[in-house]
């Protein structure tokens, strides 16, 4: 044994005789360690956040579902073969955007989601609803509408995948920083102590695009830190942009 590995072994000493000498002389396990503890406390605490305390005593453990569910709807229009959002295949659908195939109009009284006061554009029994938001996060529910259909719940995909953002933020502070405290700190600064907390637990249409943005882009900033490729880097910028395009400057 190495004096590096005798190193990290002595590093975890209430482990021994528990776990394995080869699993505790691996050289990252320090990392995956730290790189799980920020994934399970970040999906632990911002499902916790979302839970339905009226209902908690009656076993409802999961978080509570966001009712602006567009994702969630363009992916079911998707499946079906439709662009545009109908109400028979989307639940409830809010700032739609109104077209006709020629220009922007409104529908008739009878099918009208619920537009605001200030649009004089006539009625148009040919105008549909589409999604104003980029399709990026619909692509990526396409395979939970598909098993669940609109019954899958937004908010818990968004938390998984603010979780799974954690450790990368990690990855990417560790990168930067050399003090281990330092990198902890600042990991547990962007997660709870940002604006990230309140987004990803909302699970909602406008902070669905942001949660799924922040994703890509710190895995594009991990590809160009820690793994230096540069494909990886433009795929996940361009996945970024997919869900928000804002979030990547023109």
């Amino acid at each position: 044994m190495t004096e590096e590995a005798g190193e990290r072994r002595a590093a975890f000493p209430q482990l021994r005789g528990i776990v394995p000498d080869a699993v505790l002389e691996w050289p990252h396990l320090r990392v995956v360690a730290w790189s799980a503890f920020f994934f399970l406390v970040a999906l632990a605490v911002l499902w916790v956040s979302r839970i339905d305390l009226v209902h908690f005593p009656d076993g409802r453990l999961k978080p509570e579902s966001t009712p602006y569910i567009n994702h969630e709807s363009q992916a079911n229009s998707f499946l079906h073969g439709h662009l545009d959002l109908t109400k028979e295949l989307s639940g409830f659908i809010t700032e739609p955007a109104l077209y006709n195939g020629k220009e922007f109009c409104i529908p008739p009284p009878d099918k009208a989601p619920g537009v605001g006061s200030g649009i004089t554009l006539t009625p148009d029994p040919n105008c549909k609803m589409y999604l104003q938001h980029s399709p990026g996060p619909a692509l990526m529910l396409l395979p939970g509408v598909a098993i669940f259909g609109l019954e899958m719940n937004q908010t818990l995909v968004s938390i998984v995948l603010a979780a799974i953002t954690a450790p990368i933020v990690f990855l990417v502070v560790r990168k930067l920083v050399e003090n281990e405290a330092t990198q902890v700190w600042l990991t547990v600064l962007f997660l709870f102590g940002t604006i990230f907390w309140f987004t990803a637990a909302n699970g909602g249409v406008w902070y669905f695009s942001h949660t799924a943005a922040l994703l890509f882009l710190f895995a594009a900033l991990y590809t160009t830190f820690v793994r230096r490729n540069a494909f990886l880097t433009g795929a996940f910028v361009g996945a970024a942009f997919l869900c928000r395009p804002r979030t990547v400057p023109p």
